[in-house]
């Protein structure tokens, strides 16, 4: 059978589903951005939202390349104009269980938002397992997890027989960051249109990205000083 998976009904359908009242709140609990859909409105209260709580440079270095990415295109438009992330994926079950894997297409030092629906009784299953680390953490339905997923092995524990789980991802390719870096252009074209300064400063800036996106984390002692400053 040949199923269109682009066609005006589907497209009608994301869209709807992606303006339903429930995923903006979702949405918003993971970025807090000022937003209001039918009966509800959403203050600005940063303190209130994960990644902006606990990865604030993290966020912003999100929110500098989104910033820059749609200043350049304007036809590009974004799941949530309250996300800062650039793609989701909804995955519809009934029985949504993923093997251990590396989202290596993601940014490497970014975070993936990562949620979880329906009706399973959490403490015998779908427990979310951090291979790297050896954790296997007990996932509510309605938790919302964030995770480095192109660096950490992730999977998630079965389910029982009779029950249902769903899940949706948000995360940003991290091809997009190089994209911008590298002037709104192919890596390629990059390289063989700089000049002798600017390819020692990207050997540099290379030789560096390890360090820099390992300091965009904060310790709980950085994060007390960042959210004092701010109020």
């Amino acid at each position: 059978m040949n199923i269109d998976l682009h066609s005006k009904k589907n497209e009608n359908a994301v869209q709807s589903l992606l303006a339903y009242p429930p995923m903006l709140r979702l949405i918003l609990f993971g970025m807090c951005k000022l937003v209001t859909v039918p009966n509800n409105t959403f203050a600005n209260n940063r303190s209130l939202a994960v990644f902006s709580t606990w990865a604030p440079l993290l966020k912003d270095h999100y929110m500098e390349m989104v910033a820059a990415l749609m200043a350049t295109d304007t036809s590009l438009v974004l799941p949530f104009a309250v996300s800062i992330f650039t793609a989701i994926a909804i995955n519809f079950g009934p029985k949504t269980v993923c093997l251990g894997h590396r989202d290596r297409g993601n940014l490497s030092y970014g975070w993936c938002a990562v949620t979880g629906f329906g009706k399973y009784d959490y403490r015998k299953g779908g427990h979310l397992i951090l291979w790297d680390l050896k954790l296997v953490v007990e996932m509510p339905p309605g938790c919302t997890v964030f995770l480095p997923s192109a660096i950490i092995k992730h999977s998630n524990t079965s389910i029982g027989p009779d029950e249902t789980r769903y899940s949706i991802a948000q995360y940003t390719a991290g091809g997009l960051f190089r994209w911008v870096a590298r002037g709104f252009q192919p890596e390629y074209k990059y390289e063989e249109e700089c000049s002798d300064e600017e390819w020692d400063a990207e050997v540099k800036r290379r030789a560096s990205r390890f360090e820099a996106g390992l300091n965009l984390f904060s310790t709980l002692s950085q994060l007390q000083e960042y959210h004092e400053n701010r109020n």
